[in-house]
């Protein structure tokens, strides 16, 4: 089977910049300019590697989400499942007691609303 390429024009790469530094992810940047995620990471790096300053460093302009509490997954995984701890501890891949302990602090936080 015979691979096709891609020609990173000079548009393409300003228009990849311009992505990046929206926060767009490399699936959404290869939608976006009709290639391959593979081919949008391998310019990304190249670009880089170059020292080029229009791509910002990894981990700038994208969305990082905050990491939550044993507490707050367990609070949310109740609210979406009516199952026992024992489950729950290990769907969440975690002890009973960590399980007691976060729930005593679900109780402490929302009070009686999150029975």
């Amino acid at each position: 089977m015979k691979r096709t390429s891609y020609y990173w024009s000079n548009d393409a790469i300003e228009r990849l910049c311009a992505l990046r530094r929206e926060g767009a992810s490399s699936g959404a940047i290869a939608a976006e300019l009709g290639t391959s995620r593979n081919a949008v990471m391998g310019q990304i790096h190249r670009l880089r590697t170059a020292g080029d300053k229009r791509v910002p460093p990894a981990g700038e302009g994208a969305a990082v989400p905050k990491r939550r509490t044993l507490a707050q997954r367990l609070a949310e995984f109740m609210s979406i499942r009516d199952m026992s701890f024992d489950r729950a501890a290990f769907e969440l891949g975690v002890s009973r007691a960590a399980i007691d302990t976060a729930w005593a602090r679900v109780l402490a936080d929302l009070g009686p609303q999150a029975s």
